[in-house]
């Protein structure tokens, strides 16, 4: 299931079928910048540009 958040942006839901308490939420949106998550969860931006 997907919600829409505001212009192209929507949230995923994604829900295991045995276990009802995990769960987790992918943000889809339009941008170049994005990060993998290491073993660990933690992820890393690097170039890029500072905001106004």
């Amino acid at each position: 299931m997907s919600k829409n958040i505001g212009g192209d942006a929507k949230v995923v839901n994604i829900k295991c079928d045995v276990h009802d308490w995990m769960n987790g939420y992918v943000l889809l949106l339009e941008n170049v910048e994005y990060a993998k998550t290491n073993f660990t969860g933690r992820y890393r931006l690097e170039g890029v540009l500072t905001g106004e």
